[in-house]
């Protein structure tokens, strides 16, 4: 398995890649991983094997330098010992492995997690960039020996890429129930985090252009002019986080707190103490392909209940009146409206959440899912 994370893991793409990992593991997998050197000390309690590569962080040749030193590793194991698939997620790398997979005769298996392509227009890239990035979106889904998609729009994708639905298969995010299955002290993770006796709603992510924090942020504006218990936690770093700390300080707003990136072990005990969680996600065309999004079965398996703009297959996790609520308009007023209906009837709420984490334990968790993924590699590779 190689993915270029940074450890220790404080992504939904380092999770998932690292649950992945480890429940290959725990079905009789001999799992090799191939990732870059950690920053700082990491603690391997997943049950796989690490092998490292050092990532360049300098301008201009550092892609290229972390590219060749992770292909060398790859490299290395493949001619060092017997390796029945390789199993990779970023596209960027598929050119290279694909060449030395062919070498030693190894199957490439590809996971569609996202389309770069998508993810650099809706940074506002390059049109070079973003062509570039498509070429390599499709040139991976293409030559791929087998293809796994993470959600119904990515599946579709891959099929017009393939030109036909043959060794592509229709998996899922999904979430590791224990971790969240707690018991917590509420009051000392409020003190730890030195939040008061308040609500809390809660966004957990990247802070990325495709979810609208515009909307959420005049939503909160008009909630502070109702009730002045209710606090929004925005939980991530990334490339708006400036801009979304100028936007607070504009707007006057004393309802929302920005915690930074966490590692991911923290997630757990921040969403004990939320209310509900949030995904406010942009109508741009990187979202058509969004389903199941790590982060809300997250808050599923917290039990707490969704509220979500009604955007791309997103609908068939949150169902209106169900597991959350969606907003069809992703205007402030209504997103508004639909928190404090939430926060106003706590034992709606607490259904909902009761209905989300059901949901999340018969559907999504990574001990299925990770055996549908062997399943499918272990068919293919047979034939």
């Amino acid at each position: 398995m190689i993915a270029n994370i940074s450890l220790p893991p404080s992504t939904g793409d380092a999770v998932h890649f690292l649950e992945l990992a480890r429940y290959f593991s725990k079905h009789k997998v001999n799992v090799l991983t191939v990732i870059p050197k950690p920053l700082k000390e990491f603690k391997n309690n997943l049950g796989v094997k690490y092998y490292f590569y050092h990532r360049f962080n300098v301008r201009l040749l550092g892609g290229f330098l972390s590219l060749l030193a992770m292909a060398l590793t790859v490299l290395r194991i493949c001619a060092a010992r017997r390796v029945d698939a390789i199993y990779l997620r970023q596209p960027t790398f598929f050119f290279i492995i694909n060449f030395i997979a062919r070498l030693f005769k190894v199957p490439v298996f590809f996971e569609v997690n996202g389309l770069y392509s998508y993810e650099e227009k809706a940074r506002g890239g390059a049109a070079f960039k973003i062509w570039f990035y498509r070429f390599l979106d499709n040139l991976a889904i293409r030559k791929a020996k087998g293809v796994i998609s993470v959600s119904s729009g990515l599946y579709d994708y891959a099929v017009s890429i393939r030109e036909c639905g043959e060794n592509i298969l229709a998996s899922s995010n999904a979430v590791s129930l224990e971790l969240f299955n707690k018991t917590f002290d509420k009051v000392e993770i409020r003190k730890k985090y030195k939040l008061g006796d308040n609500l809390f709603l809660i966004f957990i992510g990247n802070l990325t252009p495709w979810y609208d924090f515009t909307t959420l942020l005049e939503a909160m504006s008009i909630i502070q002019g109702y009730r002045s218990d209710i606090k929004l936690l925005i939980v991530g770093g990334g490339i708006l986080e400036k801009e979304i700390k100028n936007s607070i300080r504009r707007m006057g707003l004393n309802n929302v707190i920005m915690l930074g990136a966490v590692p991911h072990s923290e997630i757990p005990e921040l969403l004990s103490i939320a209310e509900i969680g949030l995904l406010p996600l942009k109508k741009i065309p990187h979202n058509l392909f969004v389903d199941i999004p790590v982060k809300v079965l997250e808050y599923f398996a917290a039990g707490k209940p969704v509220i979500s703009y009604n955007i791309g297959g997103v609908s068939k996790l949150v169902i209106d009146d169900y597991t959350g609520f969606l907003v069809s308009n992703n205007t402030p007023h209504d997103l508004a409206e639909k928190i404090l209906y939430l926060l106003n009837h706590p034992e709606k709420a607490e259904i909902l959440g009761l209905n989300a984490r059901r949901i999340c334990s018969e559907k999504y968790s990574w001990d299925t899912v990770s055996k549908q993924i062997i399943d499918f590699i272990s068919l293919i590779i047979q034939k």
